[in-house]
């Protein structure tokens, strides 16, 4: 209701802007032709006496040079006064516009935003039910002494899945915070690329349901390079990419890690062969809180910040993360391209 209010507050003020900026220039213009008319008559009224008082007869009142040029004068200095006066309505009328057009941008990016904000509160409070309800039910098992023998060690496994998965959630939270308040997030080492992707291989791989779902591909030389990165905030972005890839990936995901030079960069992918998306979509896939809007994306968990915290964690790194596929069902390769070992 109170929002409400206020639309038809601004709506009102606007049109009385409007129509009070109407009725000051009319009345300007109507006040300079008046003046205009008055400054002839007195010329004329002049040019009366003048002929009284001379004897000169009508003829030449009316046809005197002299009296044309003071009344072109006189109409050419007061249509200037109109064409200045028009001109400044017009104006204002432009900048009413502007001022109007902007203003709707506002409200309309403020709607957009509070929208945004209210699906991201309801994507996190799943988020963290979801795995926090689990991890209760199998602790509350546990204490019980209910837990199954035969299956304890599966059970312990997916716990300990759902407690990765809320870490991660969080650990986005806060990295989206740091990024947002420091521009100088990211702190730059020399690491050996082979060494750091084994690492974070073998971390996805115990909480992956199968651990041939997530496949590598090394070029030779590539175990041995030397990267300039953030070492947290590259196993930050590749996590995001290899969760997204398992989450798109289909029923039954098949994930490719890849590394290689090209043109004297780093070339890190991150293949799926699930239900990929338009071209046209790509650079949208990066946008804060965004959500996929493709068949079956519905469904899949998450807050919609992983890949765009992934960009800006390569990017301040001097980077760029880049998203191609081949159309929808075709599978989807998000490219990290890092700068080569300087020197």
């Amino acid at each position: 209701m109170r929002k409400q209010g206020y639309k038809i507050l601004f709506g009102a003020t606007l049109l009385l802007l409007v129509a009070l900026s109407a009725w000051w220039t009319l009345l300007i213009h109507r006040s300079i032709r008046a003046e205009r008319d008055a400054a002839l008559k007195e010329l004329e009224l002049r040019w009366v006496l003048a002929s009284h008082e001379y004897g000169l007869d009508d003829p030449y009142f009316v046809d005197c040079p002299d009296r044309k040029v003071s009344e072109l004068e006189i109409r050419e200095r007061y249509k200037r006064r109109l064409f200045m006066v028009m001109g400044e309505g017009a104006l204002l009328f432009i900048l009413l516009g502007v001022c109007m057009v902007m203003l709707l941008r506002l409200f309309q990016q403020d709607r957009q935003r509070l929208e945004a904000t209210r699906n991201f509160i309801s994507s996190v409070t799943h988020e963290m039910k979801s795995p926090l309800a689990g991890i209760k039910s199998l602790l509350q098992t546990a204490a019980a002494g209910n837990l199954p023998d035969d299956r304890r060690d599966e059970l312990l496994n997916m716990g300990l899945g759902e407690t990765e998965r809320l870490e991660h959630m969080v650990e986005n939270l806060l990295i989206a915070r740091k990024l947002r308040s420091d521009r100088k997030a990211v702190k730059m080492r020399l690491t050996r690329l082979g060494p750091f992707l084994d690492s974070l291989i073998a971390h996805r791989r115990e909480f992956l349901a199968r651990s041939e779902t997530l496949g590598v591909d090394l070029e030779d030389g590539m175990e041995d390079m030397e990267v300039l990165v953030d070492v947290d905030g590259l196993r930050v972005a590749l996590e995001n990419l290899i969760d997204n890839a398992v989450k798109y990936g289909g029923d039954d995901p098949e994930v490719m890690l890849a590394a290689g030079l090209e043109e004297g960069r780093v070339r890190i992918q991150v293949r799926d062969r699930g239900i990929g998306f338009e071209a046209a979509d790509a650079e949208g896939l990066f946008l804060p809180f965004h959500r996929s809007m493709r068949e079956g994306a519905s469904t899949r968990h998450g807050t919609g910040l992983g890949l765009s915290i992934a960009r800006e964690l390569v990017r301040r790194m001097g980077g760029d993360l880049t998203a191609e596929s081949d159309g929808p069902g075709k599978g989807s390769c998000f490219t990290i391209w890092l700068p080569g070992r300087p020197g």
